[in-house]
C-alpha cells in the first residue's frame, strides 16, 4: 500500500484501488485493461458498481478508414500498457494510466491512449482526461467514448431504491431506472439535458457524473438501462453511462485528440439537491456563459422585464375565417386580459407574418395589415410584445434559397468515413411538412441574416423583443462543411456561433431600443448570456424538481408552459401547472385561454390573479434568490393524479396538493413561499433550523407574512431553530420572511 497524505494507493492481485477518504475508485490490473470496476461513496459506505464476470470497462474509440470500415478498440485492446502515481501538490495526487503500441487494422503499434485521474485530498469528486495519439495513415477517430462505465446498479437492497437525475427541463426524476428506456441526449441541446450532468442515486447515497466544460463542446450524455427480464439467467440489473466525445476535425487524420475538458466522477450524500449544488459551485464560477453574473448585478436585463409576471399568446380566432395572429382580434383579446389582471404582461406573438406558420422561412415580412398598429396600441395600455421567428431552419422552396445561394451556408453532415468526398445537408420538416435545412450559426451569412429580422421587428415594427425558436432547444450539429471556417466535425463552433449570433442581434436591436430582449425556446444553459429569459414549455413530463432553479436562481430568467382547454375544464390540473411554475420561480402562463375571464373560470383566473401579485412581491426570493434545499414537513400533504397533455401525448403525473421552495434573497432574508392547489384548506406545518440555511446562531429572527397589504410580524424567536403552524385556505398562496434582527 502507498499512502501519500492523505491518499490511500493500494493494489492487490486483481486490483488497483485509490482512495481519499471520501471517494473510492477500483481499478483492474494491466492485465484486465484497467477498467473501472467500482466506485465506492466513503460517505455511505455505499458501492455502485456490481461484480462482473467480464473485464471492466472505461474508454472505446471508433475510427474509420477512407471506406468507412469501422476500427473499434478499448481500454481491453491487446497492446502494452502500464500506469503510475504522481503527487503533484501535498493536495493532489495524480494517476497516469497508458495503452501503447495498439494495431489498428493492419497498421502495427499505430495509437497510444492516457487517461489521466486527479484526486484532490478533501473533496469527493474525481478529474479525469483522456488523450488519443493516433500515427495511423489510413484511419481517423471518428468518437471516443469516456467515461465508459458499466455494472452500475443496486449492490444493496431493493434496486426499486435507485434514482436516476437528469437536467431535463426544470429537472426530472426516474425511479427504479431499469424500467425506463434509454435515455439520450445531445449537448448543447435544451430540449432535454439543460446542463451537463447527470445524478444515479439509491437513497441518500449519490453518484455524480458531469463534463466541466466551460465552452460548451458538442457531446452526447448516454444512460442505458438493465432491463433484463428472463429467468433462466438470473442477475440484479446493471446500467451503463456513457459521455460520447467528437474531436475536431473528424473525417481527415488527427495526430493527437486531448479532450478539452474535465469528467469529474464523484460521489455525495444526499439528493437532487445535492447533486446540483456541486454542479452549482463550478458554473457559475467558471463557465462562459456565466460571465455576466447575476441579475441583480448584470444591468443588461431591463427592469421591465424582469416584473412581466403572465404571458399570453394569440388565442384561436372565434371564426375559422380569420387568420391565426390576426392584430385586430388579438388587441381586443389581449387587452381585455390585460385590464382583468391589471400586472405587468406581455404577449408572445404568434402568426404576425404573412406567409404560414413554418413556412418560407426566414422570410417573414411582409406583416400582417396592421400589425405595427397593434404593436403600438398594446403598448399604449402597458402590454409588452414579443414575435415569433426562427434562428435555425430556413425553407428549401422560399425564394431567398436560391437567390442568397443559401445552402452555401447550411450545416453539412457526412457519412462516418475518412474524407468522405460527398456531404449532405440536414434536412427537418414539422406540422406544415415543408422542408427546411439546419443552417450552421458559425457562418456570417446566418448571424447577420437572424440579426437582421430582429432588429427589423425592433425598429421598424417596435416591439419590445424577439423570441428565436430552437437555439436553446434543438440539439447542435456536427457540421462538415469546410468553407464555414470552423473545425469539421467535432468543437464548440454550434455553441461559439449561435452565441455570436445572439449577441449580433441584441446588440442590433438595441441600437434602435436599448431595451429590447432576446428569449428562445427551452433552456440550454450556454445561450443564456445573450439570452434575456428561456420558454420552459417543454417541462412537463415525469417526477419534475427544480434542478434548472436551484442551479440558475438569479442568474437567469424562465417563463412559460404549454396550457390547453382541458386544464381549464379540469380545474386542479391548471392550478397545479400554474402553482408550480410559481414555486418554480418562472414567469407565468403562456395563456392562449381568453376564456378564464369569463365567469365560468373565475374562481381559476382569481387565482392566478393572486400568483402573479405575490410574484411580484416576492421578486426578490423568486427572481433574484437563490433556490435553497427543500423543506421537510412533519407530514405529508395528500397528492392528486393528473393527466397533462404534451404534443399529443398524455403524461401522468402526481403532485402534492401544497407546494413550496425556500428562496435566500441577496439581502439575506429566506422567503419560505407555498401555494396551496386544492379547494379545502390545508395544515401546513414544519420546523426548520437556519443553521441549514447559512444563518448564524447568537442572534433573534423575525418571521413575517408577506401579504398584498404589507409584512405583518408573526413571531420572533431567539435561536435558529423555527417552527410554524397554520392552515393555508384553498386556492392561496403564504408567503413568508425570515430575517435577523
Amino acid at each position: 500500500m502507498s499512502k501519500k497524505r492523505g491518499f490511500s494507493v493500494k493494489e492487490d492481485e486483481s486490483h488497483i484501488s485509490v482512495h481519499n477518504g471520501l471517494i473510492g475508485l477500483e481499478f483492474e490490473k494491466a492485465e484486465g485493461g484497467f477498467g473501472l470496476s467500482n466506485i465506492v461513496n466513503m460517505l455511505t459506505g455505499y458501492s455502485f458498481m456490481l461484480p462482473s464476470d467480464e473485464a471492466a470497462s472505461l474508454w472505446k474509440a471508433d475510427f474509420r478508414d477512407a471506406g468507412g470500415k469501422a476500427y473499434i478498440i478499448d481500454n481491453k485492446v491487446d497492446c502494452k500498457r502500464s500506469y503510475r502515481v504522481e503527487e503533484k501538490s501535498e493536495d493532489t495526487l495524480v494517476i497516469n494510466f497508458e495503452w501503447t503500441d495498439i494495431d489498428l487494422g493492419d497498421e502495427k503499434g499505430v495509437i497510444n491512449v492516457k487517461v489521466s485521474l486527479t484526486l484532490k485530498r478533501d473533496s469527493a469528486l474525481s478529474y479525469w482526461r483522456i488523450k488519443l495519439e493516433n500515427h495511423s495513415r489510413k484511419s481517423c477517430l471518428w468518437e471516443i467514448i469516456f467515461p465508459l462505465l458499466e455494472n452500475v446498479g443496486a449492490t444493496r437492497d431493493d434496486p426499486s431504491h435507485d434514482l436516476l437525475i437528469v437536467p431535463d427541463g426544470w429537472g426530472r426524476i426516474y425511479r427504479d431506472p431499469r424500467k425506463m428506456s434509454p435515455y439520450q441526449a445531445t449537448y448543447p441541446g435544451g430540449w432535454n439535458f439543460a446542463m451537463q450532468f447527470l445524478s444515479f442515486c439509491h437513497d441518500y447515497s449519490g453518484l455524480y457524473l458531469a463534463a466541466y466544460d466551460p465552452k460548451a463542446y458538442h457531446k452526447r450524455f448516454i444512460f442505458i438501462p438493465d432491463t433484463y427480464t428472463g429467468t433462466v439467467v438470473k442477475h440484479l440489473p446493471r446500467s451503463s453511462f456513457q459521455l460520447i466525445n467528437y474531436p475536431e476535425n473528424m473525417g481527415v487524420l488527427q495526430t493527437v485528440y486531448e479532450m478539452p475538458y474535465d469528467v469529474v466522477i464523484g460521489v455525495f450524500r444526499g439528493d437532487w439537491y445535492d447533486a446540483s449544488q456541486l454542479y452549482r459551485e463550478w458554473v457559475l464560477k467558471n463557465a462562459a456563459w456565466c460571465r455576466r453574473g447575476k441579475l441583480s448585478k448584470r444591468g443588461d436585463v431591463p427592469r421591465w422585464f424582469q416584473e412581466i409576471t403572465i404571458w399570453c399568446m394569440p388565442g384561436s380566432p372565434p371564426e375559422p375565417r380569420m387568420d391565426p395572429g390576426d392584430p385586430k382580434y388579438v388587441v381586443s383579446e389581449v387587452l381585455r386580459f390585460r385590464e382583468f389582471f391589471d400586472v405587468p404582461i406581455a404577449i408572445h406573438w404568434y402568426n404576425w407574418h404573412k406567409i404560414p406558420f413554418d413556412t418560407d422561412y426566414p422570410e417573414y415580412f411582409p406583416t400582417k395589415e396592421g400589425f405595427k398598429d397593434a404593436v403600438k396600441k398594446l403598448q399604449e395600455f402597458g402590454v409588452r410584445v414579443m414575435p415569433y421567428i426562427n434562428g435555425r431552419i430556413f425553407d428549401f422552396n422560399c425564394r431567398s434559397w436560391l437567390l442568397d445561394r443559401a445552402e452555401r451556408y447550411c450545416a453539412k453532415e457526412s457519412a462516418p468515413r475518412l474524407n468522405a468526398q460527398t456531404l449532405q445537408n440536414y434536412v427537418e420538416f414539422y406540422g406544415s411538412r415543408q422542408k427546411f435545412a439546419v443552417m450552421c450559426p458559425f457562418t456570417e451569412y446566418w448571424q447577420d441574416k437572424v440579426a437582421g429580422i430582429v432588429e427589423r421587428l425592433v425598429g421598424e415594427y417596435g416591439v419590445d423583443g424577439v423570441y428565436i425558436d430552437q437555439i436553446a432547444a434543438a440539439p447542435s450539429n456536427l457540421c462538415f462543411d469546410p468553407e464555414h471556417g470552423h473545425p469539421l466535425g467535432g468543437g464548440n463552433y454550434w455553441f461559439s456561433g449561435c452565441e455570436e449570433m445572439l449577441r449580433k442581434a441584441r446588440e442590433r436591436a438595441r441600437e434602435r431600443n436599448p431595451e429590447a430582449i432576446l428569449t428562445s425556446e427551452c433552456n440550454a444553459e450556454c445561450f443564456m448570456a445573450y439570452l434575456d429569459a428561456f420558454l420552459t414549455w417543454h417541462s412537463f413530463q415525469g417526477e419534475l424538481v427544480p434542478i434548472f432553479p436551484a442551479v440558475y436562481g438569479g442568474w437567469t430568467i424562465t417563463f412559460g408552459r404549454s396550457f390547453t382547454m382541458e386544464d381549464l375544464k379540469n380545474p386542479v390540473s391548471f392550478r397545479a401547472k400554474v402553482g408550480q411554475m410559481f414555486i418554480f420561480g418562472a414567469q407565468l402562463g403562456w395563456f392562449n385561454l381568453y376564456e378564464i375571464t369569463q365567469d365560468e373560470y373565475k374562481a381559476e383566473a382569481e387565482y392566478l390573479k393572486k400568483l402573479a401579485k405575490y410574484r411580484l412581491l416576492g421578486l426578490k426570493f423568486l427572481l433574484h434568490g437563490r433556490l435553497m434545499r427543500p423543506l421537510k414537513f412533519d407530514t405529508s400533504f395528500p397528492t392528486i393524479d393528473l393527466n397533462w397533455t404534451f404534443i399529443q401525448k398524455t403524461v401522468k403525473v402526481t403532485l402534492p396538493v401544497v407546494m413550496s421552495s425556500v428562496w435566500k434573497a441577496d439581502d439575506g432574508t429566506l422567503g419560505i413561499i407555498f401555494t396551496n392547489i386544492s379547494e379545502t384548506p390545508q395544515l401546513v406545518a414544519f420546523k426548520i433550523d437556519l443553521k441549514d440555511y447559512g444563518f448564524p446562531q447568537g442572534k433573534k429572527y423575525t418571521v413575517s407574512r408577506i401579504t398584498e397589504k404589507g409584512k405583518e410580524k408573526i413571531d420572533e424567536y431567539g435561536s435558529t431553530e423555527i417552527q410554524f403552524k397554520d392552515l393555508l385556505p384553498g386556492r392561496d398562496v403564504l408567503m413568508l420572511q425570515i430575517e435577523a434582527n
